[in-house]
Formats: C-alpha cells, structure tokens, sequence
C-alpha cells in the first residue's frame, strides 16, 4: 500500500510543479510582458519627440499627437497591436 501513497504523492508533485510553471508563463507573457512593452514604449516616443524638439525646433503645441503616434508605431513593432 505504501508504493501507492508514494507513487500518488510524486504524481502531484509534478503536476502541480507544472501548473505552476504554465501559470508563471502564462503571466509573464499576458501580464507582465505587455505592461513592461507599454511602459518601454511611452518613455521611447516622449524621448523621441524631445529630441526632435531639440534638434529641430519642433512646435510644442502638437506635442500628444506625436507622441500617440510614436507610442502606438512602437506598439505595433513589438507585437501588441
């Protein structure tokens, strides 16, 4: 009887040694991942727009409709839109 019990015992320590690893994948990749994309992406088009602003004079007055721009180009590069 005892096999058994230690056979059944080491089958759930896989299993949910699995899950878990699954579930960890699975939260990076949905959670984690996009939410990190987004940030990188609107720090990326403010940068970008400053540095426009720097070197070419570029009006403040349409500053956030550049910017959408550049975040939502940055989001289709890297695979959210």
């Amino acid at each position: 009887m005892q096999p058994t019990n230690q056979s059944n015992r080491k089958g759930f320590i896989i299993l949910g040694t699995i899950i878990l690893i699954i579930a960890g994948v699975a939260f990076y990749w949905f959670g984690y991942r996009p939410e990190k994309i987004r940030k990188d992406c609107y720090a990326k088009a403010w940068r970008y727009i400053y540095n426009i602003q720097e070197s070419q004079g570029f009006p403040a007055k349409d500053n956030q409709a550049w910017v959408n721009n550049e975040y939502n180009n940055c989001l289709i590069m890297n695979g959210l839109e």
